[in-house]
């Protein structure tokens, strides 16, 4: 939440419909698309559902837009089923990264200073093979 404004959180996603319903149940319809990271993000908004809207002073200062990855109901899908089961979480932190890091560690290693799946696996196939 910005300087005192709705959070995302207050707008009700339609996937159905692909449309978010804002609190004053207004549709934003999707509007613009553009790249996070090497993510698809589309912005929802309703210029014209804003200007004449009694609740604008508590959401935006000109338009609101809601922001959704294209991807994101994967996210949400993943996060109800954590929220289900936190224990599961717990248990991998407890046994594979630990074991991991312990790996790590007597090799001599320190974090993995790089991001995606792919050069952390390539880094840690070196650390095995010359045993760094």
């Amino acid at each position: 939440m910005r300087e005192g404004f709705f959070g995302k959180d207050v707008f009700r996603y339609e996937p159905d419909r692909d449309v978010f319903v804002c609190p004053a149940r207004a549709t934003l319809s999707p509007r613009y698309r553009g790249k996070s990271r090497d993510n698809v993000k589309v912005d929802y908004a309703n210029r014209d559902a804003c200007k004449a809207c009694s609740l604008k002073s508590r959401c935006t200062q000109s338009f609101r837009r809601v922001s959704r990855l294209e991807n994101e109901a994967v996210l949400d899908r993943m996060a109800a089923r954590l929220a289900l089961r936190t224990d599961v979480l717990d248990h991998r932190r407890n046994s594979v990264d630990h074991s991991f890091g312990t790996i790590k560690q007597w090799m001599g290693q320190g974090t993995f200073l790089m991001r995606r799946l792919e050069n952390v696996r390539g880094k840690f196939s070196l650390t095995r093979i010359t045993g760094i």
